[in-house]
């Protein structure tokens, strides 16, 4: 094996891992009451993007009370950046997941990401 071509799987594999963690973060919805853990009012429900929408750079659709939207995880700033490089910053968010991030602190990220980009479809309308 070429080194590219180890490092382009340590790379997928290192990068399935964050997402991962990042579906860990939203398995309380199964476990836990709603009221337990903070929610905005406006976030409906959070769901995997099919594989059609990940060959678009979508990992994550949130519904939300003006319709979807759309993230993107990464597991650095230097992949946030080539994602955004190469979808732009807009329909698309980018949720970065630090090794050390918990739980909890993967959510307020997914919820700060989602309110930016709701805050961009209301002054669009």
């Amino acid at each position: 094996m070429k080194v590219s071509q180890l490092i382009g799987e340590i790379g997928r594999k290192r990068g399935q891992e964050t997402e991962n963690r990042f579906w860990r973060a939203f398995a309380y919805k199964k476990e836990v009451p709603f009221s337990q853990i903070y929610e905005p009012s406006w976030f409906y429900e959070i769901y995997q993007a099919s594989a059609e929408k990940e060959r678009k750079g979508i990992d994550v659709i949130i519904r939300t009370d003006i319709g979807k939207i759309f993230l993107n995880i990464k597991s650095s700033q230097r992949g946030k950046k080539e994602h955004q490089r190469r979808y732009g910053d807009w329909p698309i968010g980018v949720v970065v997941i630090n090794h050390d991030d918990s739980d909890e602190k993967i959510r307020q990220k997914t919820f700060a990401a989602s309110q930016i980009l709701r805050q961009k479809c209301l002054q669009r309308r």
